[in-house]
Parts: structure tokens; C-alpha cells; sequence
């Protein structure tokens, strides 16, 4: 098995795989708002995810 971080090349996966998904998660969490369903939705929660993740990392890296 091969995981890898996710990144930009993943939104057509990831947009694939949540639209086949949704009415599962739909059981369980709240629904996401339509927006997020298209490549720049998904595009843009990917973008986020990762400039939260450096900042992190950048902050623990100035905090021993």
C-alpha cells in the first residue's frame, strides 16, 4: 500500500471520490455547501489544507 499527502494533481480524484460518496457521509456529518463540488471547490479546500499544514509546521519549527 502507497499513501502520499494530498495535493493539487488530486482534485479531480478527490472530487470524484466525494461526489460518489456523498450521500454516505451525508448519514453521518453535515452536508458540504454545493460550492465544494467542483474542481475549484475541491481545488480550494486542497489549497487550504495545505497552507494550514506549513503554517503548522513553520510555527513548530520557531516553538522548540
Amino acid at each position: 500500500m502507497h499513501f502520499e499527502s494530498v495535493g493539487e494533481k488530486h482534485v479531480l480524484s478527490l472530487l470524484e471520490f466525494e461526489c460518489s460518496n456523498k450521500a454516505y457521509f451525508e448519514l453521518s456529518i453535515a452536508p458540504r455547501e454545493a460550492a465544494f463540488y467542483s474542481l475549484d471547490g475541491v481545488g480550494y479546500h486542497i489549497s487550504e489544507l495545505l497552507y494550514l499544514q506549513q503554517q503548522k509546521a513553520s510555527s513548530s519549527r520557531r516553538f522548540p
